[in-house]
């Protein structure tokens, strides 16, 4: 199979799927090496699909919910789990994680988080593999873009995050 033929199917393959495909699987699932999806994903992000990198695998970006606004939140790494867990649910999805470094500028991570399930999925990671969030080099203060179904979906989440004392108000000095 060409190369055009296979980024084709893969497109397909990651539009018909409702979770996140790992690379492995789909790398068996064409009979090619994981460094072959690896680079048919960049030559299709390339080409302007939105396919999203997660810790569980591709998936293509679709925007079931039709609303969208950034937090900043700051917290450390045991208030996590009970961030997290707080915008799920209230029904949105935690699409990124974004920090701003002094060196490196703006870093973005797709998590596309939107059950306590993921959530739990998510800091298993973390555990299991000793790995410190982002978060650690700011201080704990970040970002996070979240989608919802309506506005009001996203001020009860802005308005449990400030309960929960971790909502950073950026408009609070000007």
């Amino acid at each position: 199979m060409d190369g055009n033929k296979r980024r084709n199917q893969i497109l397909s393959y990651l539009s018909n799927s409702s979770s996140p495909v790992n690379g492995t699987e789909l790398a068996q699932l064409f009979s090619i090496s994981r460094q072959v999806i690896v680079q048919d994903i960049a030559i299709l992000r390339a080409e302007s699909h939105p396919i999203l990198s997660t810790n569980k695998g591709y998936l293509i970006q679709k925007m079931p919910y039709a609303h969208h606004r950034t937090f900043c939140v700051k917290h450390d790494y045991e208030e996590m789990e009970e961030e997290l867990n707080t915008i799920v649910d209230y029904g949105g999805c935690v699409r990124n994680t974004t920090i701003e470094h002094e060196i490196y500028g703006q870093i973005t991570v797709e998590m596309y988080l939107k059950s306590r399930r993921d959530v739990k999925e998510f800091l298993d990671l973390f555990r299991s593999t000793n790995a410190l969030p982002l978060t650690s080099l700011t201080g704990g203060v970040h970002f996070h873009t979240v989608t919802a179904d309506s506005q009001e979906e996203l001020s009860q989440i802005e308005q449990a995050l400030i309960e929960l004392g971790v909502y950073v108000d950026l408009n609070k000095d000007k």
